[in-house]
């Protein structure tokens, strides 16, 4: 088992097979986590519906330890009206899920459901998540480097995570319009993983924490964070002791390299480098 020196919750932990099931709960027991919350992956077509049943089964295996987030069906590529969203979310709240989680910020799935991020027809659910304080996990945008092919990093080349063909919205873009959903709906309980994206900007990270009360940053790698991190260890220091309270641990997997992932964010919260 990991060591870590304080009780560890990972909030953000994805599976797409069946079959190992049992190897992610092996991986949860290494790591030595007190709890943790598997995300149904919000995807347009089918898979919402198996990813879905699948955090029901791992809620019930995980005998009071796993929380399941819900994903939302989307039929083919339209975002579904303002109040069949509104049913689904409520629906997911009264079938016993601890949240939901969202990829519609995403910039190839933005590209996709051709709605920017504060339309009007999301707003019926956002009203029904704010007041019930049904949590959402919401990935919203990608690196920077994503929009600029002589950064784009080399893992990246060929997966189609080069935005920057101007049929993609633009990083800015889809900024501004989760700060329009944000001021449209200012009590939502809501992480955004990691962290945004914006770990270039510590004032807009500060900003952003101080305004909204239940607003949420999560550490999922996203390795580029730590490389901006690393700029100004000290600042970034100060801010981690001032926000803890606002930054939640995640590591994205189950995946083949849970254990590297695992390790490095160990080493980044509970060691010098």
């Amino acid at each position: 088992m990991l060591q870590f020196r304080r009780p560890i919750s990972d909030c953000h932990i994805h599976l797409f097979d069946p079959e190992k099931i049992q190897e992610c709960f092996d991986m949860v027991e290494t790591c030595g986590y007190d709890h943790w919350t598997f995300l149904g992956c919000t995807l347009i077509g089918s898979r919402a519906l198996t990813q879905n049943l699948m955090g029901a089964l791992l809620k019930l295996k995980g005998q009071g330890r796993t929380l399941a987030y819900a994903s939302f069906h989307y039929d083919g590529m339209q975002l579904p009206d303002g109040e069949n969203l509104r049913t689904q979310i409520e629906m997911f709240d009264k079938m016993g899920y601890d949240g939901i989680k969202m990829l519609d910020g995403k910039p190839g799935i933005r590209k996709r459901l051709n709605r920017r991020l504060d339309d009007s027809a999301y707003d019926l659910m956002f009203d029904y998540a704010a007041k019930r304080q049904f949590p959402i996990l919401y990935h919203i945008n990608d690196p920077m480097e994503f929009w600029h092919a002589d950064l784009l990093p080399q893992w990246a080349v060929g997966k189609g995570n080069f935005y920057g063909d101007g049929t993609f919205p633009k990083k800015l873009e889809i900024d501004q319009e989760t700060f329009g959903f944000l001021r449209k709906h200012p009590n939502l309980k809501l992480c955004i993983p990691h962290f945004f994206f914006i770990s270039d900007q510590h004032g807009l990270c500060c900003e952003m924490l101080d305004r909204y009360p239940n607003l949420y940053f999560d550490i999922t790698p996203g390795w580029e964070m730590f490389e901006n991190f690393a700029k100004d260890v000290d600042l970034w220091r100060d801010f981690f002791r001032d926000y803890s309270h606002k930054i939640l641990y995640g590591t994205d997997t189950f995946s083949d390299h849970w254990r590297q992932t695992v390790d490095c964010l160990q080493r980044v919260l509970e060691t010098k480098e």
